[in-house]
């Protein structure tokens, strides 16, 4: 069941539909940390994750079809409690009951990052970071984990998927010497696929120097659409393909200048 959330109205059936989610400056620092100390480091996934969030404001539905109630000559509604999904008001509800529940854990929400949740005890230290539904846990202790881990399952109901191998499209292999090999292969497959760049040479510096991009000089870009998606698509990519990230944002500063 899907709510129609394109037919709500700012202020009257939501206020606040914005969550955060975790920097990638974010997971670069603790993903270090854990490697640094050795930490194992866990990912959880939260099993229908929007259907978790309470709805404080009041938002009445149509009954579904197939599920009438009534009473005679008096049509009812649905009053929703829970969120929905295509619910504007749905992800917000969600990352609200997720916060609530880690502070009352005894996390606290770190002010550089709203979606990055700390505990530390004189022996204990735990870094989680949420994205959505994705939950990434490292710590010092193993069996404090674990215990966590059963109090959350308790709350939600969690997949846990052990050490961490596969997260935001970001493929990791643990190396032999405790280290980490963070790849965007499949990722980065998938934007030469769409624009149609799979057996194009490589090219050690992607990007014509000395090149000043103008709104007034020079030829239209065919499909400028496509462009700012890809330019879009490449900023995801400079989480693990750091030599690209001056070229793409120099791209990035000259499209937001254009338009």
């Amino acid at each position: 069941m899907v709510a129609k959330g394109y037919i709500q109205r700012p202020s009257f059936d939501f206020t606040k539909a914005f969550i955060p989610v975790i920097k990638l400056s974010t997971i670069r620092v603790v993903f270090t940390l854990a490697l640094a100390q050795n930490w194992e480091i866990r990912q959880l996934d939260v099993n229908n994750a929007f259907l978790n969030g309470i709805i404080h404001e009041i938002v009445l539905m149509e009954q579904p079809s197939g599920f009438e109630k009534s009473k005679i000559c008096v049509p009812l509604v649905c009053k929703l409690h829970r969120a929905l999904y295509g619910l504007r008001q749905a992800s917000r509800a969600r990352f609200d009951k997720l916060k609530d529940s880690f502070l009352q854990l005894g996390f606290m929400s770190s002010k550089a990052d709203q979606s990055l949740f700390l505990q530390f005890t004189s022996t204990l230290c735990i870094y989680l970071l949420v994205y959505v539904d994705d939950i990434i846990i490292t710590r010092n202790n193993s069996l404090v984990i674990s215990t966590l881990i059963f109090l959350l399952n308790k709350k939600f109901s969690l997949k846990d998927f052990g050490t961490l191998h596969y997260f935001l499209g970001i493929e990791v292999q643990h190396t032999e010497n405790g280290g980490m090999l963070l790849s965007q292969e499949k990722y980065l497959t998938d934007i030469l696929r769409k624009t149609k760049m799979v057996t194009t040479k490589a090219f050690s510096t992607p990007m014509v120097r000395g090149l000043i991009l103008s709104a007034y000089q020079g030829e239209p870009i065919p499909y400028p659409k496509l462009y700012r998606s890809i330019v879009g698509a490449l900023q995801y990519a400079t989480i693990t393909i750091l030599e690209i990230f001056y070229n793409v944002n120099k791209k990035y500063l000259s499209l937001c200048t254009i338009h």
